[in-house]
Parts: C-alpha cells; sequence; structure tokens
C-alpha cells in the first residue's frame, strides 16, 4: 500500500512535499525564515528523490534544472548573509548574471546546432532574470505574498508544462508550488515565518528554467508564461493592511489560472 502510494505521481509531486515542508515549518518555525526556507528546500528535495531521483548524470535538460538549483541554494546562503546584495542595483546585476548564464546553459544543444533563434535565448534569459530578481525583491518586502507569487509561479509553470506534453518538468514545477504551499500555509497560520532568499531563490529558479525547457524542448506554448511574468508586480499591489495576504493570494492565483487557460486553449487537454 505504502509503495504503491509513493509511487503515484500526484502524491510524489504533490502531496509529499506538501506535507514536508509544512511538517518541517511548524518543527523549524523558532529558526523564522530561515527554517521556512530548509522546509521548502526539504520538501522538494523529496518529491525529486521520490519522482527521479538525485542522480545527475548524464546531462539533460531537467538535470541540469537540478544542478543550477542546487547551485541557487549557495547563492540563496548568501545572500541571506550579505543582505546589503539585495539592494536594487546589485539584485538586478545578479540575477541577470544568473539568469543569462541558465538558461544559455540550459539551452546550449539547441544554441550549438542552430536551432534556436538568439532572441529566443534573450528572451528566456530576460524571463528568468526577471522573475529571480523581482520574486526576491517582493519577498524583501512581503515575505509571504513573494511565497504566495513562487507558489503560484510553480503552480502555473507545471500546470502549463503538463499540458505541454512535458510530465517531468511539470512534476518538478508542480513539487515547488506544493512545497511552497506547504510553508505558505504555515505562514498564513502565523506558526512560522515566510522563507527568505534561501528558500526563494533556488524554487524560483527551477520553476522558471521548467518554463523555459517546456517552450524549447516539448510543446509548451511560449505565449503561457507570459501572465506568470506579471505575478511579481501583480501580487505586490496594494491594498496592504490587514486584507493583504488574501489579496497577493488573488492575483497570484489569477497569474496561475491565466497561464492554464493559455496552455489549455493552444494545447488542448493533456496527451495522457
Amino acid at each position: 500500500m505504502l509503495e504503491r502510494l509513493f509511487q503515484d505521481p500526484g502524491f510524489q509531486a504533490g502531496g509529499a512535499p506538501f506535507a514536508a515542508a509544512l511538517v518541517a515549518a511548524l518543527l523549524l518555525r523558532r529558526w523564522g525564515a530561515a527554517g521556512s526556507s530548509l522546509a521548502v528546500l526539504g520538501g522538494w528535495a523529496l518529491a525529486v528523490q521520490l519522482a527521479v531521483g538525485w542522480r545527475l548524470l548524464p546531462l539533460s535538460a531537467s538535470r541540469k534544472l537540478l544542478l543550477l538549483a542546487l547551485a541557487a541554494v549557495v547563492l540563496g546562503w548568501l545572500l541571506e548573509r550579505r543582505p546589503a546584495l539585495l539592494r536594487l542595483r546589485p539584485l538586478a546585476a545578479l540575477s541577470l548574471a544568473l539568469g543569462v548564464g541558465s538558461a544559455l546553459w540550459l539551452l546550449w544543444p539547441l544554441v550549438a546546432r542552430g536551432a534556436v533563434e538568439p532572441a529566443a535565448v534573450a528572451a528566456a534569459a530576460a524571463w528568468t532574470a526577471w522573475l529571480m530578481g523581482s520574486l526576491l525583491a517582493l519577498g524583501g518586502r512581503e515575505p509571504t505574498a513573494g511565497l504566495a507569487a513562487l507558489a503560484a509561479l510553480a503552480g502555473g509553470v507545471g500546470g502549463a508544462a503538463l499540458l505541454g506534453a512535458s510530465a517531468l518538468l511539470g512534476q518538478l514545477a508542480l513539487a515547488a508550488a506544493a512545497a511552497a504551499g506547504g510553508a505558505l500555509l504555515a505562514a498564513l497560520a502565523g506558526r512560522a515565518a515566510a522563507p527568505g532568499p534561501l528558500g526563494l531563490l533556488p524554487l524560483t529558479l527551477a520553476a522558471a528554467l521548467a518554463g523555459v525547457a517546456g517552450v524549447a524542448y516539448a510543446r509548451l506554448p511560449w505565449e503561457a508564461l507570459l501572465p506568470l511574468a506579471a505575478l511579481p508586480a501583480l501580487a505586490g499591489l496594494p491594498p496592504r493592511g490587514r486584507f493583504r495576504r488574501l489579496w497577493a493570494l488573488g492575483w497570484a492565483a489569477a497569474a496561475a489560472a491565466g497561464a492554464l487557460w493559455w496552455a489549455w486553449r493552444v494545447r488542448g487537454a493533456p496527451p495522457w
């Protein structure tokens, strides 16, 4: 019974990371934002282990995504230790460098044989850099709104990737959404803090690159990513005060629903 449960894709990408992140966030609540960051990362890492394992060679698009997310953990830890890097100019430069480097490496097989236009690579780099920089900035101002935006981003990318005939990329992104959702529930209940850069950056990068890989290597329509690009701005809109959390959740859910609607409109129902 348990073996069958752990082999179920829905449990691997949804139930397991959500429950793991929620329980870990509650257990580590005394550590504040660092505890929630570890909870989110732990939930996603568990989902990856259940779905595909952490074997990183030979390289493929999904394994490059995992390697880049691991590298982003180190960078997120550095941002936690050096808050000055979260100011506008350093953060913009850091996000641009990471966005360009990660998108180029992910798409390099296509670039090397001339199968992708330079403009498409530039757009992928800009999408990745924008999401990382803007979500980190939003998380610095409104931690819960940043976490809600991450959950919606990963959920929108994951659902759209499934419609675009990429089950693996969909699982990886949906697992990030579930892990963020578990930590978000703990934060909304007032039982834990929202994660900082250590938790936000790796999963934001993983979700953004899942979208890039879905467009480049599967059948994910690039137009489905456009509503998700607006997430950081939408989740940070007023009003503030007592309803700011529900406001952020509403806008985040609307952007994710827009991505799913567009992918369904272009690709139709899932091919399985």
